[in-house]
């Protein structure tokens, strides 16, 4: 057992396949670092207009990662830290076991701002990004270790799926935590997935 590890992600719903990963790093360290990436708009990217492309057709065009765009992130930092403590909390995690920090993945160099440098960090590999992800950390000095490799198949449900199905009016409370599914009905955030484009 480590004394601190780190797990991270956007949780762009919180959901069963996140508390599964961070009882998986917690059952694997004394304090658990909950590390929230892109923590506000400044991180989000629109795509190129169209208009552009046009104009001049030599372009390469510009390819953003769905995760840093707008549409893939509706809900606030304090949102998501708010979810993210009443659900590890609502499974029996101590308070004093865990803390929540913004994660900026997507600006590598501020990461030691927001976590500490001896912590583990702990991951799922299921893509590329994943394990591009292990190489940007190892690379900042941070220990890694790999609690699982999936494919992309057995990856099972995601944030995208658990706001489809917001999207489409179709049931979604059985994918996250109950306390997940109360905050985002008493904060209207299904309404804002909803009416939101």
């Amino acid at each position: 057992m480590v004394e601190k590890g780190i797990v991270y992600g956007r949780f762009q719903i919180l959901h069963f396949k996140h508390l599964e990963y961070f009882l998986a790093a917690k059952m694997r360290c004394r304090k658990l670092y909950i590390g929230i990436m892109v923590p506000d708009s400044s991180y989000l990217e629109e795509e190129e207009p169209m208009s552009e492309l046009e104009r001049d057709p030599w372009k390469e065009p510009k390819t953003v990662d769905y995760r840093v765009r707008k549409g893939a992130n509706p809900l606030t930092y304090i949102e998501r830290y708010e979810m993210v403590r009443d659900a590890i909390l609502s499974f029996g995690v101590p308070r004093e076991e865990f803390e929540i920090v913004p994660f900026p993945l997507e600006k590598p160099e501020l990461l030691r701002e927001y976590v500490p440098g001896d912590a583990t960090c702990f991951l799922s590999i299921c893509d590329d990004w994943t394990r591009k992800n292990q190489e940007k950390l190892e690379e900042l000095g941070f220990q890694t270790e790999v609690l699982w490799n999936r494919n992309p198949e057995e990856k099972g449900t995601t944030g995208t799926q658990v706001r489809q199905r917001i999207l489409a009016g179709e049931k979604w409370s059985d994918l996250v935590p109950r306390t997940v599914y109360e905050y985002i009905l008493d904060h209207g955030i299904d309404n804002r997935i909803k009416y939101t484009k």
